[in-house]
C-alpha cells in the first residue's frame, strides 16, 4: 500500500484542501505565456521562505552572481547595499532574476522566438537558485499579483510544497512519514495518581496509572500531515488502515485508475489483492490493518501467520 500511494496517490494542500501537481520548467512558461500581450513580468526567486536567520552569506553569493535586486519582507532592496537582518525574526527574500514584457515572435522569425527562450532561461535560474520554486509578478495589477509555480509538489495558491512521495513517506516507522509530535506512536503515556482508600490501614494508598491519551496532532495515524493528504480516491492511508480486511478488498476490487496509473500500479495491485484474499480465506476479514499486534488472539494471530 506504501509502494501504491508513492506511485499514484494524488497530493492535496493540507493548508487549503486543493489539489496540487507539479510541473516541468516547460509547462510553466507555457502557463505564463497564455497572459494578455504587453504584461509586465518580474521572474523571482524565493531563496528563503518564512524563516529565522541574518542571511547575510545567501546575500552575498547573489550577489557575485550578477543579481542586483532583492525583495525582503516585501521592501525592494539593492543588492550593492549593506543589509542586516533580525536573526530572531522569520523573513522572506525574493531575488529578481529578470525583467519583461509579453511580445508575441517577431515577423519572420521562422519558430524561433527570443520571448520565449529569455522566458525559459529566466525560469529555469530562478528554479535553480530556490529549489524548485519560481515566483512571476505582475506589478501592474492591483491586489494579489504574484504566482508561485513549482517543479515540485506545491499548492499554487497556498505556497505549500511536499518533496516526491517515497514508499517512506507513508511509513510511521521512518522520519519522512512519522509524525514529529509523537515520533510516530500515535499516542503520548503519561502517569496519573490515583488515591484509593486502605480500609485495614484506615488511610490511603496512592498508584501511578498509565494514561494513554491519543496525539491532538496526527489523531492516532502516527503520520505526518503532508503524508496523510496523498489521497487514493479521496481516502488517505491511515483512512484505508482503519478499514476491515473486508472493505479494504472492495476497495481495492472497485478502485478507478487511468489508463496511465493502471499502468504503473497494475503490479502493485495484484499483490494486495493477493494478500487481501488470503486474510479473508482464513476468516479475518473483521480486522483492520491498523490493529495492534498485542490486541490479536492467540487464534487470529495463527491465521494471519498462515495467510
Amino acid at each position: 500500500m506504501r509502494l501504491l500511494f508513492a506511485r499514484v496517490a494524488k497530493p492535496f494542500c493540507h493548508s487549503c484542501g486543493k489539489p496540487i501537481s507539479s510541473q516541468t520548467a516547460q509547462q510553466i512558461v507555457d502557463r505564463i505565456l497564455e497572459l494578455p500581450e504587453g504584461t509586465k513580468l518580474n521572474i523571482m526567486a524565493p531563496i528563503i521562505r518564512g524563516r529565522k536567520g541574518e542571511y547575510g552569506k545567501e546575500l552575498v553569493a547573489m550577489r557575485q552572481k550578477g543579481f542586483s535586486r532583492v525583495r525582503i519582507d516585501g521592501e525592494v532592496l539593492d543588492l550593492g547595499q549593506d543589509i542586516a537582518l533580525d536573526k530572531q525574526k522569520k523573513h522572506d527574500i525574493d531575488v529578481y532574476v529578470d525583467r519583461l514584457i509579453i511580445r508575441p515572435a517577431p515577423p519572420g522569425s521562422k519558430g524561433f522566438d527570443p520571448m520565449r527562450g529569455r522566458l525559459q532561461e529566466s525560469i529555469e535560474t530562478a528554479l535553480k537558485l530556490a529549489e524548485g520554486l519560481v515566483k512571476v509578478e505582475q506589478p501592474d495589477l492591483k491586489g494579489d499579483n504574484e504566482t508561485l509555480y513549482s517543479e515540485k509538489f506545491a499548492c499554487m495558491d497556498c505556497g505549500v510544497s511536499y518533496p516526491a512521495p517515497e514508499p517512506r513517506t507513508f511509513s510511521f516507522n521512518s522520519p519522512m512519514g512519522a509524525c514529529p509530535e509523537c515520533n510516530g506512536l500515535g499516542y503520548f503515556v503519561g502517569e496519573h495518581d490515583d488515591a484509593c482508600a486502605d480500609d485495614e490501614a484506615a488511610g490511603s494508598v496512592t498508584a501511578a496509572i498509565d494514561v494513554w491519551s491519543t496525539c491532538a496532532e496526527c489523531h492516532g495515524s502516527r503520520l505526518k500531515p503532508e503524508s496523510l493528504f496523498f489521497r487514493l480516491h479521496d481516502r488517505n492511508i491511515a483512512e484505508l488502515s482503519r478499514l476491515s480486511i473486508e472493505r479494504l478488498t472492495e476497495f481495492f476490487t472497485a478502485l478507478p485508475l487511468s489508463a496511465r496509473e493502471l499502468l504503473i500500479s497494475e503490479r502493485i495491485l495484484k499483490e494486495i489483492r493477493d494478500r487481501l484474499q488470503f486474510l479473508l480465506h482464513v476468516g479475518v476479514g473483521y480486522i483492520s490493518l491498523e490493529r495492534p499486534a498485542q490486541t490479536l488472539s492467540g487464534g487470529e494471530s495463527q491465521r494471519i501467520r498462515l495467510a
